[in-house]
């Protein structure tokens, strides 16, 4: 379960005593990566080297500029993972640009789809996501409402026979929930619970 976790720290009202603590488990726990805000991730990389973090978060309508340049700034900063949210009609615009420059520097792309904001185009999202050459697709920020079982089948459909991966994320606070998912055919697990690794 372990090396599918990526523990995110991005409530608004996280302390850095909160984003150092669950830096820390990530470490000693060997997890995926720790999922901290940008402001962060200078601070956390000293604590652990798998880092990701947030790009056009929450909502995905930053223009595509101002996500490229927080892509960049990101990366400079130590960002080995980049979770971007995107905006359904200008997707393979806004993703193209930041995976070329992401995958030269050895940074994996995670593009977060709203699913509970866009069911109605999530196979046609998931395709565009696709085909900018991300690494994983993302089922929520967590903010707007959580993933379905049968958001995340449509999903994983998309990236089937494709070497992108699924990372279930939303509302997962449990071992058991976690383990569904996996189960599915996802490959990361987002959660902001460190209860989820225990059986």
């Amino acid at each position: 379960m372990k090396r599918h976790i990526d523990l995110a720290v991005l409530k608004p009202g996280a302390t850095w005593k909160d984003v150092e603590t669950k830096a820390v488990f990530a470490r000693e726990h060997g997890l995926a990566s720790i999922c901290v805000p940008p402001v962060y991730v200078q601070s956390v990389k000293a604590i652990y080297s798998h880092v990701s973090t947030v790009i056009g978060f929450p909502c995905g309508y930053s223009s595509l500029k101002g996500k490229f340049y927080e892509a960049v700034q990101a990366i400079a900063d130590g960002a080995t993972e980049l979770d971007v949210v995107v905006w359904p009609g200008h997707v393979e615009n806004e993703l193209i640009p930041i995976v070329e420059y992401a995958h030269r520097r050895d940074v994996l792309v995670k593009a977060i789809v709203e699913t509970a904001l866009h069911r109605e185009c999530l196979w046609s999202v998931c395709r565009s996501c696709i085909n900018s050459g991300v690494d994983f697709i993302k089922s929520s920020t967590g903010f707007f409402g959580d993933p379905t079982v049968p958001d995340i089948a449509i999903m994983l459909q998309a990236v089937h026979g494709t070497s992108v991966g699924v990372k279930a994320s939303g509302g997962i606070h449990t071992y058991e929930q976690a383990k569904h998912f996996i189960d599915m055919g996802c490959l990361r697990i987002g959660t902001s619970s460190i209860e989820v690794i225990h059986a």
